[in-house]
């Protein structure tokens, strides 16, 4: 790498240099809290990868990884060989693979993506490349895309997660009359995760055109009656799936190179997303920031430079360098359960971590905080640590919105910058927040959210809290 110090070394294969290699990566794993290795091909043979499995098995006994990556070598440039039949002799010391590069995801066959790109023929999972990769077609194998790298494959892990898909049991398309569900249609593949009382369905259209397919349910291997049995769509907005209960004997439509995920079961679901704003409970108190003054509770806090660049017009407007703050602070309703903010920052504005958001504050000092920056991405601090877990679709108001209950505290963002779509961008377990949050501020602050200035103000730029809500926690149903 010629911009960096880069100490590592290519080597031909099979010379005494991998005893050097492997006595490194014991020394890793005892000195350096190694707990596996990334390996980008594979340059040693299956008696080398052997030697590196038992290192980091004999020195890291709460399991060490190995992650296998290859780009696609079936071209001149490449092998002429598929990356399976490359590195099949290493692979039972794998223990995941991420095969997607130089692969296409605009309809590959399926059988294409089972044996070249997820893994599960050998035993192995699979993450995809390229842009995330299709998360439709990635999840018929049990793949998503891989965090950090293109994609976002936090909405899927939501969906198994919520399903808690650990205790299921996963069923491939591949697996034909075995698979209790099974699409009518060719084109379409359909595979589950089964457990008792409940599946959950998975299809995807390999078809780059839409079309309706029916199910094929065998009905006693699910444990499940036809006759009470409901499809849920799950609510997956960043996918563009709202919720819906469907007669599991109807067509289903699919968009071409998309697909839909299913809960089959005999419960009632809610039809409204849990991130609608009516289903965050009933509203306590807006403020629109209309009147001719503020309301009373409102403590402005602004820098000693940007006090002048605050004001009421049509909204609250903070016209004031990119890097102070200037935000509303309020004492929060005893019974409120949601606080929401819907800001405008304009495009020329320069604010980055200082860009407008929404922050509580607890008595003991911790701070959870949602905000939009300059850049488009959203970021999420909590104690002032950031994340920047999602990014808006368009410059235009977003809504931001925490909400917390015994179990959680949830970050949504919706409105027109987010296609008038609600998504929770981040959760956090409330035993990292103990108590009753006691403030709510609103406005340009730190990932800490303290009246605090970066040492270069940067340039003056204009943004607007357009709105703010307090919802108390909606009402349990009997």
């Amino acid at each position: 790498e010629p911009s960096v110090q880069d100490v590592s070394f290519l080597t031909q294969p099979m010379s005494r240099l991998h005893n050097y290699y492997i006595e490194g990566l014991r020394w890793l794993c005892e000195n350096a809290a190694c707990d596996g290795i990334y390996l980008d091909d594979i340059a040693y043979d299956r008696s080398i990868m052997l030697r590196a499995r038992k290192v980091l098995d004999r020195t890291r006994p709460q399991g060490g990884l190995i992650d296998l990556h290859s780009w696609n070598e079936f071209h001149e440039g490449g092998a002429w060989a598929h990356c399976p039949n490359i590195f099949m002799d290493s692979m039972p010391f794998v223990d995941r693979l991420w095969f997607g590069e130089g692969h296409h995801y605009s309809g590959p066959p399926p059988e294409h993506f089972l044996v070249e790109l997820s893994g599960i023929p050998f035993g192995l999972m699979g993450e995809m490349l390229e842009g995330g990769g299709n998360p439709w077609f990635g999840l018929v194998h049990g793949m998503t895309g891989r965090l950090g790298w293109q994609g976002d494959p936090r909405p899927l892990w939501r969906v198994w997660d919520d399903f808690a898909v650990a205790d299921s049991t996963f069923i491939g398309w591949w697996a034909g009359t075995d698979c209790p569900v099974q699409s009518q249609s060719p084109e379409v593949k359909a595979s589950v995760w089964k457990k008792d009382g409940a599946t959950l369905i998975a299809l995807a259209n390999f078809k780059d055109s839409p079309l309706a397919t029916s199910l094929a349910i065998d009905w006693k291997a699910l444990g499940l009656d036809p006759a009470k049995a409901r499809l849920f769509a799950v609510p997956i907005p960043e996918l563009k799936q709202r919720p819906a209960l469907l007669d599991p004997a109807a067509p289903l439509k699919l968009r071409g190179h998309a697909g839909a995920v299913f809960i089959l079961d005999e419960k009632d679901h809610p039809l409204e997303s849990p991130t609608a704003p009516s289903a965050l409970g009933e509203l306590l108190f807006e403020d629109a920031f209309t009147g001719p003054a503020l309301d009373p509770l409102w403590k402005p806090l602004a820098s000693a430079s940007a006090a002048s660049g605050t004001r009421l017009d049509a909204g609250y407007v903070l016209q004031v360098p990119a890097n102070l703050h200037a935000f509303l602070e309020r004492p929060l309703l005893s019974d409120a359960a949601s606080a929401s903010a819907r800001l405008w920052q304009d495009g020329s504005d320069r604010a980055q971590q200082w860009g407008p958001g929404l922050a509580l504050v607890w008595p003991n000092g911790k701070t959870l905080r949602a905000s939009v920056r300059q850049d488009g991405r959203l970021a999420v601090a909590a104690n002032g640590q950031e994340d920047f877990p999602s990014a808006i679709t368009a410059r235009a108001p977003v809504e931001l919105t925490l909400a917390w209950d015994e179990n959680s505290l949830r970050v949504l963002a919706g409105g027109p910058a987010m296609g008038d779509l609600t998504e929770e961008i981040a959760r956090f377990p409330r035993q990292d927040f103990p108590g009753p949050p006691a403030l709510l501020r609103v406005g340009k602050m730190p990932s800490d959210a303290a009246p605090r200035d970066h040492g270069e103000p940067g340039p003056i730029g204009f943004n607007r809290i357009e709105r703010v809500q307090l919802r108390r926690a909606p009402l349990a149903k009997p």
